[in-house]
């Protein structure tokens, strides 16, 4: 019985010591965020991710839209000058826009940024620029693919990169044909496939090794691509990236939008995939041969999360137990 007991107790050691103690923290909105008051003086992390880009339109029997890129990654571990409860200046980057994620420490120094993802503006060519991430580990937000462009013809568009994360970089969205590309894994998983004829291309794996769309205009899950949108005479859907789960349920970094399918008669062409949280860049949409083109889908919005196990956790009383 004694040996049972002990055994007991080293297993709720253990099951101390695990990542069940872990805690997160998040800044989403508005220009200062502060320090959580249990956030120990080593050990600790803070991460941002970047905003994603923006996709573009496509345009009627000339060319479908481009993919935006994804956001940027960054990560900081045991930052100096950052103590519990102290107000930090920050920058949450909104999807499409030119402005990174980042986090100041009390001396008033960027100590940790997730750079933006490029938007495709207003051509087919897949968004794509060299991101300035900060930290002490870094990662690249996944370009954006590129829509097809044929005169006379409808056009697939392409998908949205995915965001980088801790694991890795965002991998890139799939080149659009007549069927839409599919939008690129965040975090280290796999690109998108791009469309083939009037066939879709499923959206890339996020980085649990699953979750990219698999059927045409299916969406993504756990950090995966969305898929592409297949070309049809009737009304094309692209699919939406999937939320990244990383750290929650609903924060992580976001897979990219699939690419609109084109329209391969008089009715609409499939606007671009909606990108997951956080920093996914957005689907390009689909260009109509004699109907109306789809329209792009705007990137997501940038990320901080503080990673840490609580300063003032101890096993102690765990080991004070008696053992008879």
């Amino acid at each position: 019985m004694r040996a049972i007991k002990l055994s007991l107790i080293l297993l709720a050691f253990f099951c101390w010591n695990s990542a069940a103690d872990a805690a997160t923290f998040f800044c989403t909105t508005g220009t200062t965020c502060t320090v959580p008051a249990d956030f120990p003086a080593s050990g600790g992390s803070i991460d941002a991710i970047g905003p994603g880009g923006n996709g573009s339109n496509g345009v009627n029997a000339t060319r479908a839209g481009g993919g935006g890129q994804g956001g940027g990654f960054g990560r900081i571990t045991s930052p100096a000058n950052v103590n519990p409860g102290d107000v930090l200046t920050i920058q949450i980057g909104t999807g499409g826009s030119t402005n990174a994620t980042f986090l100041k420490d009390n001396l008033g120094t960027i100590i940790v940024q997730g750079d933006y993802g490029a938007s495709a503006v207003t051509t087919a060519t897949g968004a794509t620029r060299t991101q300035t991430n900060i930290g002490t580990i870094t990662h690249n937000g996944g370009n954006g693919g590129t829509g097809r462009s044929t005169a006379s013809a409808g056009n697939g568009g392409g998908g949205g990169g995915g965001a980088a994360g801790p694991s890795g970089d965002g991998k890139n969205g799939g080149n659009g044909d007549a069927g839409g590309g599919g939008g690129g894994g965040a975090d280290g998983g796999t690109a998108g496939t791009a469309g083939s004829g009037n066939t879709f291309g499923p959206g890339g794996n996020g980085p649990l090794g699953s979750g990219g769309g698999a059927t045409s205009g299916a969406a993504g899950s756990n950090g995966g691509g969305g898929a592409g949108g297949q070309a049809t005479s009737g009304n094309s859907v692209s699919g939406t990236g999937g939320a990244g789960t990383e750290y929650d349920a609903s924060h992580g970094s976001g897979g990219g939008g699939g690419g609109g399918g084109a329209s391969i008669s008089s009715n609409g062409a499939a606007n671009g995939g909606t990108p997951g949280n956080y920093g996914g860049g957005g689907g390009g949409a689909g260009g109509g041969n004699t109907g109306t083109s789809g329209l792009a889908s705007t990137g997501k919005n940038g990320l901080i999360a503080f990673v840490y196990t609580p300063s003032g956790t101890s096993p102690k009383s765990l080991l004070m137990q008696s053992v008879p």
